[in-house]
């Protein structure tokens, strides 16, 4: 029993204890409603959140009731303005309680009423209407309430429109402001407003804007646009007058050329009857530029044509034009055009001229460039040495008979205003010879001597001929501008009727023999051979006639005697003042002067031969003709072979012929090639017309990479022949000079100068020594071997040379041999402008080889 009444006990405890924690449990807690609920157009969105023990909800929105929803929301729709009323309480559905309620009440925001329609500012002038319709609009669709500070005019509130006319005084000139506004409301929220600004102006009308014209070939068409308060212009064109147009443009045609087109508008009001400022302006028609022409591009004429140029013009306004020209040449008449210019002898070359004109409008001139090309012309003639003042002059040569020694003389200008390269063919004697091409500067000329024997082959119809052609390129310097080729042939009369033979005329020791023949149908008498210069050398005969092929000749006893006679001339040294010859050697003259009578006719009839005899020992290699050591002195003037430089890199150069006797020493001297006065070489190889260019260079060849030791004073090349005829010379000797002033003024002796010489891959110094010193200058020759790039510079300290070769051995860049044994003979130069002998000059040449082969 006690057990069960324990029992009891702590189950009724038990009991009490569960109904205590089921009531406590059952019992809702109250829901909070979200104090800012969500709105919009048109819509009220309630959230809340829910109390302890609560299973649903009651809700009631604006009396409608929702029981038992478990949502924590509620969204409801009102109308604008609207309000929406909720009440909820949470629900216990063990206990069956609810739980107190939440409250909230909300209206949904007004929309603000827009204001529209409504601008900022309105202008408008006195006796025009200001309207405005002002509007409005609202989402709520509330019904506006307009209101307006306008003093002037009419406004209705309900409609928003306000309506004013303006009369005179309402505006001014500047405008007359008025400052007003608008407003609307729709009772839920302050009016919204605009500010208005209203401008009003005195029927004065603005002046036109915006003037601008277009023009052409003969008119001008101004536009413009009319400024505030204008109903019509009134308008002024060169002082014509149109008034009351309402076009905003005019169009004037027919204007001259030149002519002004001036114009003033000026804009009117027709209720204030008041006209605007005048705006104005004033255009010229343009000028149409000058078009020369009648001037080709280039003109091709010979010396002695007329250049004649009738340049004329186009000018669409009838202008008058005014010429003008750079041409150098002839006559230009400025007002017609006309360039005329009769050339003359010399006048050959190239012309780089323009004609322009001009209509004086202050436009740039029509100009047209045009060349004139004049070819040289060949000056030819045949001549022949003789002596006057004592001295061998070649003079112009009448007759000629077969084996005469004679030459014919060539000489043409480039005055023109481009090099040119010349290609030469002289013909003679049945033969044909080419000359290298060579390059014939601007402004400077040449002359060409050859001398050479008459022989039977060159005669025809009693007439030697001599052809000299010549081809010629002018050249821009990136171009060629033209090609002119020419073929000039003289004929010089031949005496048929004896020939004049000579022989061993080579040197002073041995005699000359003179031979006569007779022509086979003419017989002479009175025939003399007599030396001038030697009185008592003479050969004369009373009779020369020709019988059976053989010469038959009778002495002045009329017996027969041989056709021909020796003689020996002790000529030496001292001759040499009286009768030198002019080749640079020490020879003088011998003349044999033929007179003759044809006996069948008694006509006399003469001529004359020549010959050279050397003082010394020295072989010429030629047997007579007098031709010993080349032809006359070669040729000039800057011909021979093509540059090997950039023409920008050559400050002068000149090219000479010569013939070239193997193993005979031969000299070119050279008067423009400044430093380089002679240059001697020997050849393996005989040959004609041989040419040896010297370039003197501004710079360092094109060729070398790195400048010659030391301060360098010139640079030069040196070229010799053609098609790998530098290969067979040797024994090359060049004389040059340099200016004292030059060492004075950068502290060099004499003694400092040097020769370099380019050989292979660097400089090499050739020994130098000094021929002779003057005030000015001094002179020095350096035996150099073969030829190539040379740099002539002043060295104060000892340089590291390479030595020259033995006598014995042969150059590396020679590639001839060397002689050894006998002393060769001296070479033969020519004098440079007076300074130096000709026996200095051989002395010193000579020196240096012997210096050389011991």
């Amino acid at each position: 029993m006690h057990f069960k009444n324990e029992t009891h006990i702590v189950f009724v405890v038990l009991t009490i204890l569960f109904l205590s924690w089921t009531a406590n449990a059952a019992a809702p807690g109250t829901p909070i409603i979200n104090s800012n609920p969500g709105t919009g157009n048109f819509w009220v969105n309630y959230t809340w959140s829910p109390g302890e023990n609560t299973d649903s909800f009651n809700v009631s929105v604006n009396g409608t009731w929702n029981n038992g929803s478990s949502n924590t929301y509620s969204n409801t729709t009102v109308e604008p303005h609207g309000w929406a009323n909720i009440s909820v309480a949470g629900y216990n559905s063990a206990s069956q309680q609810l739980s107190k309620s939440d409250y909230m009440v909300k209206q949904v925001p007004n929309n603000r009423i827009v204001l529209t329609n409504v601008s900022g500012s309105y202008s408008l002038y006195e006796g025009q209407t200001l309207y405005i319709d002002a509007d409005y609009s609202d989402t709520d669709n509330d019904t506006g309430i307009f209101a307006s500070s306008a003093a002037k005019g009419t406004f209705d509130s309900s409609t928003g429109i306000l309506s004013w006319t303006t009369t005179t005084g309402d505006g001014s000139t500047d405008g007359r402001v008025y400052d007003w506004s608008i407003n609307v409301t729709d009772k839920y929220d302050p009016p919204v407003g605009k500010r208005i600004v209203v401008t009003v102006y005195t029927n004065i009308p603005n002046k036109p804007t915006g003037l601008s014209y277009t023009l052409d070939n003969f008119w001008v068409n101004y536009t413009w646009l009319p400024g505030g308060g204008t109903d019509s212009f009134n308008v002024s064109v060169n002082g014509n007058w149109n008034n009351g147009s309402s076009n905003t443009y005019s169009n004037t045609t027919e204007v001259e050329p030149h002519g002004w087109v001036n114009i003033s508008i000026a804009g009117y009001n027709a209720i204030s009857r008041q006209l605007s400022d005048f705006v104005s302006r004033s255009t010229q028609i343009p000028n149409n530029p000058i078009e020369l022409r009648n001037v080709d591009g280039s003109y091709f004429l010979n010396e002695g044509d007329r250049l004649y140029i009738d340049a004329n013009y186009f000018d669409l306004d009838n202008d008058k034009g005014i010429f003008s020209t750079n041409a150098a040449k002839g006559t230009f008449d400025n007002s017609t055009g006309v360039l005329s210019w009769d050339t003359t002898s010399g006048d050959g070359g190239v012309y780089n001229w323009r004609i322009s004109v001009t209509d004086g409008y202050g436009d740039e001139a029509s100009t047209k460039e045009f060349k004139v090309i004049i070819p040289p012309r060949v000056r030819i003639k045949f001549i022949e040495p003789t002596i006057i003042d004592n001295r061998e002059q070649w003079v112009d040569a009448n007759f000629g008979h077969i084996g005469k020694y004679i030459g014919a003389e060539v000489s043409f200008n480039n005055k023109g205003e481009e090099l040119q390269f010349l290609n030469i063919t002289e013909i003679y004697n049945n033969t044909k010879t080419q000359l290298p091409e060579f390059m014939l500067q601007k402004g400077a000329s040449f002359s060409y001597r050859k001398e050479f024997e008459m022989n039977s082959s060159g005669v025809k119809d009693n007439l030697f001929k001599y052809t000299f052609e010549i081809e010629s390129k002018g050249f821009n310097g990136n171009n060629y501008t033209f090609f002119y080729k020419n073929t000039t042939t003289i004929s010089l009369p031949v005496n048929q009727i004896l020939k004049i033979k000579r022989a061993n005329a080579g040197k002073s020791n041995e005699p000359i023999s003179y031979s006569l023949e007779a022509n086979s149908t003419v017989d002479l008498t009175d025939v003399s051979i007599y030396d001038a210069l030697y009185p008592g050398k003479y050969f004369n005969l009373s009779k020369l006639k020709f019988n059976g092929g053989v010469p038959l000749c009778y002495d002045e006893a009329n017996n027969l005697t041989s056709c021909s006679r020796n003689y020996s001339y002790p000529v030496n040294i001292n001759d040499l003042s009286k009768f030198g010859c002019d080749e640079g050697i020490p020879c003088v003259i011998n003349m044999a002067n033929f007179t003759g009578k044809i006996e069948s006719s008694g006509e006399n009839i003469m001529d004359t031969e020549y010959s050279e005899i050397l003082i010394d020992a020295i072989k010429t290699g030629s047997s007579g003709g007098g031709n010993s050591g080349g032809s006359g002195g070669g040729g000039g003037g800057g011909g021979g072979l093509p540059p090997s430089e950039d023409f920008n890199n050559i400050e002068r150069r000149e090219v000479r012929e010569m013939d070239v006797l193997a193993k005979m020493a031969v000299a070119y001297t050279f008067k423009a090639a400044d430093p380089v006065m002679a240059v001697s070489f020997e050849s393996n190889v005989s040959d004609n017309g041989v040419p040896v260019a010297v370039e003197v260079l501004k710079n360092r060849s094109k060729h070398i990479g790195v400048d010659a030791p030391g301060l360098v004073y010139k640079n030069f090349n040196i070229f010799v022949g053609v098609s790998g005829f530098s290969k067979k010379v040797g024994k090359g000797v060049v004389i040059f000079k340099v200016n004292n002033s030059w060492l004075e003024e950068n502290g060099q002796n004499p003694k400092d100068i040097k020769l370099y010489k380019w050989q292979g891959d660097g400089w090499v110094e050739k020994n130098v020594e000094i021929v002779e010193s003057k005030p000015n200058q001094t002179y020095y020759a350096s035996l150099v071997g073969n030829f190539s790039s040379f740099a002539v510079t002043a060295v104060k300290k000892q340089a590291i040379t390479i030595p020259d070769p033995s006598p014995n051995s042969t150059e590396s860049e020679n590639n001839s041999s060397r002689t050894t044994g006998e002393v060769g003979p001296p070479v033969t130069l020519n004098l440079i402008m007076g300074l130096i002998t000709t026996i200095v000059l051989i002395g010193s040449i000579y020196y240096i080889k012997i210096k050389h082969k011991k």
